[in-house]
């Protein structure tokens, strides 16, 4: 921090500080390592570092200007300062000039972080959100392109059994039910193949595949062929 030589001024209040700190850097090519406030008496001691000569103008001329202000208690240029003393330089009574623009830029950089990585973290639960929502879409209008789908094909096909059925000069037999007797359960509904499909009575007990004369209008179909 201390470049070849260290000024010191030290005098009293802020306002002469200030005076005397100004003039010195005016003066010489050098720079303000901080100003710490003195245990009593208001007193400020103002820390330059820089080369040896142009450290005792800026002392030189800080001391002049800081005098008009107020009482400058005292002043010293020392070359070549040990590193050892580079901890009395800056304590945390310090002001260092650059600790707050330091800090702010590190702010900043760390709130511009944290900005983006919530932006990054937004985007992706939308992209999700949506991602999810048209997955969802689709999947439902598939179902239901099915369901349609499923119900239009049962139609069609009842529709053209019917027609198949009128077509054959047949009555379309549904699901009839067989008579039972008092004492008997009801019998379970027969559907349309399991009648007989030469009389198609219901009551006939013979079915598709069964012998002609197992029909019980068997006779009467002979006697018309006759």
């Amino acid at each position: 921090m201390v470049n070849n030589a260290l000024g010191l001024i030290e005098i009293v209040g802020m306002a002469a500080a200030m005076a005397a700190t100004d003039a010195a850097l005016k003066a010489a090519n050098i720079e303000l390592i901080g100003y710490e406030l003195t245990k009593g008496g208001g007193l400020v001691v103002v820390k330059l570092s820089g080369d040896v000569g142009a450290v005792t103008v800026g002392v030189q001329a800080g001391v002049a200007a800081g005098g008009k202000v107020n009482k400058v208690w005292a002043s010293r240029v020392i070359p070549r300062p040990h590193q050892e003393l580079e901890w009395l330089l800056v304590t945390k009574e310090t002001v260092v000039p650059t600790l707050v623009p330091d800090l702010i830029i590190e702010a900043a950089e760390l709130l511009t972080v944290i900005e983006e990585a919530i932006e990054e973290a937004v985007e992706e639960a939308i992209e999700e959100a949506i991602e999810e929502v048209i997955e969802e879409a689709v999947e439902k209008a598939i179902e239901e392109a099915i369901e349609e789908a499923v119900e239009e094909a049962i139609a069609t096909a009842v529709e053209e059994a019917i027609e198949a059925e009128k077509l054959s000069g047949n009555e379309l037999k549904t699901e009839i039910p067989v008579p039972a007797m008092d004492d008997e359960l009801p019998k379970p509904v027969k559907k349309l193949t399991d009648y007989c499909n030469i009389c198609r009575d219901p009551v006939c007990p013979r079915v598709k595949g069964d012998p002609k004369a197992t029909c019980i209008h068997n006779d009467k179909y002979n006697r018309e062929a006759e």
